[in-house]
């Protein structure tokens, strides 16, 4: 190649990584350190940096999972020095730079045409797609802070430097990607492993471990034993996604599309990269299949723990590419024509489509995939001229629909980033479900000049990115309240380290704020699968502000407390009991009584009550709050003083509820 062609080759491919990074930012805004779980993230970093302040909160209770990961110091350190709003920022674009470097890695080395590589980058830059069996929580490429968001493309960047025989660094960060999200990195390594290894040792491994498994469960081995009733009732009915869900609610249409690509891609692929797609679908399908036994019949604790569905993100990566083969080798061959009338028809059947395309590799494997292509080849000889009439027919049944889905998908994005017409902005900027990246990809693998494509580029990633930060200005001032110079909200009587209930739908004011424990919230449950302990107290937390939203007097009875607990749960639909979703009030502000706020300050647990409103009760007086017009400060330690000794207990409706549970 000559240098000219090969400086040509250089500014194409820097041109598409431009047009990606511009197209990531444009479809996933910045949008603030506590979205999704970015907040729990953000907590944890508010406990690295000060964890005396945090120490009583629930969360940190009786241990949390960030133990098992190096994210939080490293978190936490850049935090403490440019602050963690801007640490927030830096996170996430990190996140996506190293996301697009990934795809690129990997696309060169899995696809040969220069035109399918530019759509895969693309298309990788621009899709979020899920990968947790319920489709509900889940997805690649995330625009907020949280371990998920370095150790995707860290795993994804170990792959593909795998692939290219760069053996020892692929493992260096595969092992990178592990020590920051353990349950998401395992995954890479694992397959970075058995690629070195033959067909029989892989499966000989597998045999092993599998014994290895039995063999401590059955020595009575803690963690391989099933999870107690009353703590997997729980967390089955309070997560979507640590358990796969009831029989019937797993995405098994989803999750067979995207192994049916990867073993597709394997059939038209060369032998390095069959060998990934068949490693990456049979570690996918592993995983799910494994998730599927332990939630149906056997919930071993740390299986459970582990969720091995998450093996499902190296499925769904390698698939974007495995479509990108696939539709390479088609465009390539002399049935094209029938090729885009089935990916039509697979369109239009969408809900069948992973059942279509996992029979038809079947078929293809078996004694029948000699007759079914001689009956391909006399359908095509019989009905060859029809297929044009066939294609637009099915074009014309299927474009007024996808017209409308542009538009949709142009009116998701930003505001300050729409070109006024959504129908363009969904098929250039938001992707247009592919057709977009592809139209992209055509272009930039045309002849116009390099300089145009670069310049045409770095002018979108220029814009793209001043646009990329889509919070509020008074979002923004709140996520910096933290490091003004004013003394913190309430100084002088709240201190770091005591526990504070704000009733409202934002915990974060009390962790961000206030800068000390929350008493709790459905936040605090994320992460109960890891602890038992932690669980129970939620419950008994959640049922005891339960009540306190509806108490009209006080003190209040154990009777008292039974009808009230029902009358809210008639009321709201939360069960609050094993069989309940402690997740469900997420977004419902918790409003005290008088009376209900002197029952929660019962428990010692508690320190402070700040109101939006006078809490009239007749016992208890508010704390003056200086220049903090509309709030009121309650302390429950101030009431809890005056009351007899046996009164301070607090009433364990969770504790009584676990232990009739286990008899």
């Amino acid at each position: 190649m000559s240098s000219a062609a090969h400086r040509s080759d250089q500014g194409r491919a820097w041109s598409v990584l431009m047009l990606a990074a511009a197209l990531w930012c444009i479809n996933h805004a910045y949008v603030g350190m506590v979205e999704h779980d970015a907040r729990v993230y953000s907590l944890l970093v508010w406990h690295w940096l000060s964890p005396e302040a945090y120490a009583r909160d629930p969360f940190f209770l009786f241990g949390s999972q960030d133990r098992y990961s190096v994210f939080t110091p490293l978190y936490g350190s850049l935090a403490a020095a440019v602050g963690l709003p801007n640490a927030a920022l830096a996170v996430s674009a990190l996140g996506g730079g190293l996301w697009v470097a990934a795809a690129a890695v990997v696309a060169r080395s899995l696809i040969d045409d220069r035109r399918w590589q530019a759509f895969a980058v693309l298309l990788c830059a621009i899709a979020s797609f899920n990968y947790s069996p319920n489709g509900n929580t889940f997805v690649l490429n995330e625009a907020f802070p949280t371990a998920r968001s370095i150790a995707f493309p860290l795993g994804a960047l170990a792959l593909g430097l795998a692939m290219r025989q760069r053996f020892r660094t692929a493992v260096a960060l595969a092992i990178a990607s592990c020590a920051i999200h353990p349950l998401l990195g395992i995954w890479p390594l694992l397959m970075i492993i058995a690629q070195r290894m033959s067909d029989r040792m892989v499966l000989t491994a597998g045999a092993v471990a599998l014994l290895m498994i039995a063999g401590l469960h059955l020595s009575g081995f803690g963690a391989l034993q099933r999870l107690d009733p009353a703590w997997e009732s729980i967390i089955r009915h309070s997560s979507i996604d640590i358990f796969v869900g009831p029989p019937g609610t797993a995405r098994i249409n989803a999750t067979l599309a995207w192994l049916s690509l990867l073993l597709w891609a394997a059939h038209f692929s060369a032998e390095t990269g069959r060998r990934w797609y068949r490693l990456g679908a049979a570690i996918g399908a592993a995983g799910f299949l494994m998730a599927q036994l332990a939630s149906y019949l056997y919930p071993a604790v740390l299986i459970i723990q582990t969720q091995p569905w998450r093996a499902m993100w190296v499925v769904v990566f390698l698939g974007i590419f495995a479509l990108a083969a696939i539709l390479g080798s088609a465009w390539r061959g002399r049935h094209r024509i029938w090729w885009t009338i089935g990916g039509l028809l697979l369109v239009i059947a969408s809900d069948w489509l992973g059942y279509v395309l996992f029979a038809s590799w079947v078929v293809f494997q078996s004694p029948l995939q000699a007759p079914v292509a001689a009956l391909g080849r006399r359908i095509d000889a019989l009905a060859g001229s029809l297929a044009w009439l066939l294609l637009l027919g099915l074009l014309l049944a299927v474009v007024p629909g996808y017209v409308q889905d542009l538009v949709i998908l142009g009116n998701g994005l930003a505001q300050n980033v729409q070109s006024g017409f959504p129908a363009l902005d969904g098929l250039l900027l938001a992707g247009g479900f592919g057709v977009g990246a592809l139209l992209w990809a055509w272009l930039l693998t045309s002849g116009l000049p390099v300089r145009i494509l670069l310049a045409g580029s770095a002018l979108l990633l220029v814009f793209a990115g001043l646009h990329w930060d889509q919070r509020l200005e008074k979002y923004r001032a709140w996520e910096h309240l933290r490091d003004s110079s004013p003394p913190p909200m309430f100084a002088g009587a709240i201190r770091p380290g005591d526990v504070v209930l704000w009733p409202g739908p934002m915990p974060q004011r009390v962790w961000h704020e206030l800068g000390t424990a929350n008493y709790g919230s459905s936040d605090q449950v994320i992460g109960s699968v890891f602890s038992r302990e932690k669980t129970f107290e939620m419950l008994r937390r959640r049922q005891r502000l339960a009540v306190a939203s509806l108490a009209e007097s006080w003190p209040v009875s154990a009777a008292e407390e039974s009808l009230l607990l029902d009358r809210y749960r008639r009321l709201t639909g939360e069960a609050l009991d094993q069989t309940g979703n402690l997740h469900q009030s997420y977004k419902r502000p918790v409003t005290l009584t008088g009376p209900g706020m002197l029952y929660a300050c019962e428990d010692p647990a508690l320190d402070w009550v700040v109101s939006d409103r006078a809490l009239s009760q007749n016992t208890l007086p508010p704390v003056s709050a200086t220049g903090q017009s509309g709030l009121w400060l309650y302390s429950c330690g101030a009431f809890r003083a005056v009351l007899p000794a046996p009164t301070v207990m607090p009433r364990q409706n969770a504790g009584n509820l676990e232990k009739g549970a286990n008899r």
